[in-house]
């Protein structure tokens, strides 16, 4: 007879990682929150990644993307430990 899974053992197979959505997140920004079930987060994550590449692309025509493109990794190890702190129990 199949045993019933109590609903500790289904929200404990529900979440994710904190160190896998970290990861996710380091390399797209807003990725381990939205796999992580945190979908506005996530999506909000995306969104001012996109708009701060834009915004350094467009600016590079006046040298002032180049200093942009050169601090974006802050940008994606503040979403990675912005997303192993969301997902961590």
């Amino acid at each position: 007879m199949a045993q019933a899974n109590t609903s500790a053992e289904i929200e404990e197979t529900d979440t994710m990682s904190p160190v896998v959505a970290a990861v996710l997140s380091l390399i797209v920004p807003g990725l381990g929150h939205i796999l992580g079930g945190q979908t506005n987060r996530g999506i909000g994550w995306i969104a001012a990644t996109v708009i701060y590449y834009l915004l350094a692309f467009i600016l590079t025509f006046f040298l002032v993307g180049l200093v942009l493109f050169l601090i974006a990794p802050i940008l994606h190890i503040a979403a990675a430990a912005d997303a192993y702190i969301q997902n961590n129990p």
